[in-house]
């Protein structure tokens, strides 16, 4: 059933659940993209041909996991426009509810997964065009490329298994003629260097003119346009200089008498390796995984299997779907053996395991995981279950429970393009450890290398920031709340983006000059400090508010809030009764928080002291103005000076006009291909035995050549280090675009080459490069 549970759709017929579905006729996204976090404005088009009104409808959407639902309004032909106001859950699907007993036109979007949202929209009128908005933050962290943003529109939901919650039952895709039009206005704080998308290279990317007509270098706009609706997730790259370097923003709120504060950074932190480790795969073979997921899922694994450590190593692999079962009884010791043994295994897999059942699978790991070594559990899965709640429970009290001597962290590469967040995200922050999404075989192989990279580094423990609350301020004062999420930071990996934000809340908190990192590593606790200078943002929306970074540290606090693991010591009434408080004065969409919008005048007496409408108009109700280092509070650069400027008024026209542009568009080089199935560069890998080496097999000749392979024997070196030295230059010479597998890949080579008496390894890899092509 792909894409079953997305699009707009009504029951004609409730008795035999006939569901009509109203044709989507235009799809419109406006996103603004300033360095690492976004606004996106969704703009969607429905048309109901029918003489009479609509009974009761529904439409459900998929967002990011990690959005913030803001604002959402509902318009029709005629001129009705209602726009949202996030209430609490019960009291706003109750006027939802009123409204449809009186035909009016009313909207409620309600939470069913953190990675889809549910709009009832009640009765529809007849022969109109029904126009939907919505809008949602985000921050954007690439997941394999640190000096990249990697920008996702989710469009399908996908093929999931499991109970379907109540809330997206029925729902239908939208029609597959849709017109579709993208428009994504660009702005970083470095130079630009190259803007792509891999999943639709028709993507047009123009550099921005100033009024003056000078070209700017930080600032473009990215267009798409089709006639069919999408069929995938788009995914737009954006490459830039300085993107991996620290860099905190401050954003006062003064509605809410707060400062909301962003803190990103790219650890860069040289720390020695564990030195014993249990590792245990978990690959998804259900029914959904078929065709082109399973494969890549297949390959990833096979990598991941020889870029383990040769020494100290232990592992497993653990297949699931509705049932699971394991390679060994319990993880073996890493060796020739059982590393052949594993690949046959894997060689055989396809996804027959018919349902997926992720909570059950890692439970039973979780049973036989090792009590005297850190364990890290890898999961390969398409994320397509809905039992997420309970499966990241599971995770959090296994993580809970493991001791300092034998710690457990979780990892999860999602596969394919209707891979859930919500769940792949939330297993490895429930396990402390890292997710990464694989879309298409390209890069797959550097994002599993980065993830047992990561799982081979120690926890930097203790780690705190310093917001630079002043000294005549007292931390414990009834006036001060500093709300930081996480509130522990247990997962800080070197190369992987981190983030953590902070709302603080007094009135006498002045915005510091820089905010402070620490943490203490290694066995030693040596200690570690990052200061990180603080850039002020002012982002206007129609109302006056200043509230995108705290739109999003409001929307980080609420998942924090729930997860039981955090604040143990509230009960479960205070935590829902927190949420509700933070989503309505955020205007945020949650667990508890409903947007509801109903059409034609209300009383007085029905609207009560409401907050202001969680509206930020149309695509640029917002205003984009300026962010600038300063001194002091009150000092300012200009935009143009500092080069990191973000939109004002003069670059993005109320009325939405065409930007000016140069003439010609920006076509960056395609980036080489990465090794896919077949390739030489992969077979050879396959070849590599559990140390690292290889030999002078006859597929290994095959690849490197005949003339290569006999210079060893002139040379009266042993055919094991010769081959070795071989494929370490042949991995070099077709692997340059791509270090981080690269890295993975030639450690253990390495490590085996130094194991040889009195031998330079270096000179020995320079010795065999003239006879590698």
């Amino acid at each position: 059933m792909p894409s079953a549970f997305c699009g707009i759709y009504y029951f004609k017929d409730p008795s035999t659940n006939d569901n009509v579905r109203l044709p989507l006729e235009e799809v419109q996204v406006h996103a603004y993209i300033v360095d690492v976090s976004a606004r996106v404005t969704l703009v969607q088009v429905f048309s109901n041909a029918s003489d009479e009104p609509t009974p009761s409808a529904k439409y459900v959407f998929p967002v990011p996991a990690s959005a913030a639902v803001c604002a959402f309004d509902m318009r029709t032909e005629d001129g009705q426009v209602i726009t949202g106001v996030v209430k609490e859950k019960r009291k706003a699907a109750e006027e939802h509810e009123a409204a449809k007993r009186r035909g009016r036109m009313t909207g409620l979007v309600e939470w069913s997964t953190d990675d889809a949202f549910t709009i009832s929209l009640g009765c529809l009128p007849a022969k109109q065009r029904i126009t939907t908005t919505l809008t949602y933050a985000i921050s954007l962290m690439n997941d394999d490329l640190t000096d990249q943003i990697r920008f996702q529109l989710p469009m399908c939901i996908g093929e999931r298994y499991g109970q379907v919650p109540e809330t997206m039952l029925g729902a239908l895709a939208p029609d597959s003629l849709s017109r579709l039009k993208f428009s994504i206005y660009i702005q970083t704080k470095g130079p630009i260097s190259s803007v792509l998308s891999p999943s639709h290279p028709d993507l047009v990317a123009l550099p921005y003119q100033s009024e003056n007509s000078i070209t700017s270098t930080n600032r473009m706009i990215a267009r798409y346009e089709s006639p069919e609706y999408l069929t995938q997730d788009f995914i737009l790259t954006i490459q830039a200089q300085g993107l991996n370097e620290p860099r905190c923003f401050a954003e006062r709120d003064e509605k809410h008498n707060a400062v909301a504060m962003h803190l990103t950074f790219v650890p860069k932190f040289d720390l020695p390796p564990i030195a014993a480790q249990e590792y245990i795969f978990l690959i998804d073979r259900s029914g959904s995984m078929m065709g082109s997921r399973i494969e890549m899922a297949k390959k990833t694994l096979v990598m991941l299997l020889r870029a383990l450590p040769a020494r100290g190593t232990t592992f497993n692999i653990v297949s699931f779907g509705d049932k699971d079962t394991k390679l060994f009884p319990t993880s073996k010791i890493y060796n020739q053996s059982t590393l052949s043994s594993a690949t046959e295994h894997v060689d055989g897999m396809s996804a027959n395991y018919g349902g997926t059942e992720i909570r059950s699978a890692l439970e039973n790991t979780f049973k036989t995981q090792s009590k005297t070594l850190p364990t890290s559990v890898f999961v390969l899965t398409d994320g397509d279950a809905y039992d997420i709640d309970k499966t990241l429970r599971a995770v959090s009290d296994a993580t809970e429970k493991s001791t300092a001597k034998a710690p457990l962290r979780v990892f999860t590469l999602g596969i394919g393009f209707g891979a859930s967040s919500a769940m792949c995200e939330g297993i490895a922050r429930a396990g402390n450890g890292v997710c990464l999404m694989a879309t298409e075989p390209e890069g797959i192989l550097g994002k599993t290398s980065r993830l047992l990279r990561a799982s081979r580094g120690p926890v930097i423990k203790n780690v705190s920031v310093d917001w630079g609350i002043q000294a005549s301020l007292d931390p414990g004062d009834d006036d001060m709340q500093i709300n930081q999420v996480p509130s522990t930071i247990n997962t800080v990996y070197t190369g992987f983006q981190f983030i953590v934000t902070a709302i603080i809340k007094n009135p006498d908190y002045r915005v510091p000059r820089e905010v402070v990192f620490r943490g203490q590593e290694g066995v030693q606790l040596k200690p570690i400090e990052i200061k990180v200078p603080v850039r002020r943002v002012e982002l206007s929306s129609e109302d006056g508010s200043s509230t995108f970074i705290a739109t999003l540290a409001a929307r980080r606090l609420i998942t924090q809030l729930e997860n039981p693991k955090r604040y143990v010591e509230r009960t479960a009434e205070w935590r829902q009764e927190t949420i509700t408080r933070i989503g309505e004065e955020y205007q945020l969409a949650s667990r508890h928080t409903s947007f509801i919008a109903v059409g034609d005048a209300v009383s007085e007496e029905d609207q009560g002291e409401e907050p202001k409408p969680g509206h930020w108009g149309g695509p640029v109700g917002m205003a984009l103005q300026h962010s600038a280092s300063f001194d002091d509070d009150d000092e300012e650069e200009d935009d143009d000076d500092m080069g990191f400027g973000l939109f004002d008024d003069d670059d993005i026209p109320v009325a939405m006009a065409a930007p000016r542009f140069l003439l010609s568009p920006s076509r960056p080089p395609a980036p080489s291909p990465a090794a896919g199935s077949g390739d030489p560069v992969v077979e050879l890998v396959r070849l590599q035995s559990f140390d690292g080496s290889f030999t002078l097999s006859n597929a290994f000749k095959q690849i490197l050549g005949e003339d290569a392979c006999k210079e060893g024997k002139k040379r009266k070196m042993d055919d094991h280090l010769w081959a070795t030295l071989l494929a370490i230059v042949y991995l070099r010479k077709h692997l340059a675009n791509q270090p981080e597998l690269l890295g993975g890949l030639v450690e253990k080579a390495m490590e085996f080459i130094g194991g040889y008496p009195g031998v330079d390894a270096d000179a020995l890899v320079e010795a065999a490069e003239p006879f590698v092509t």
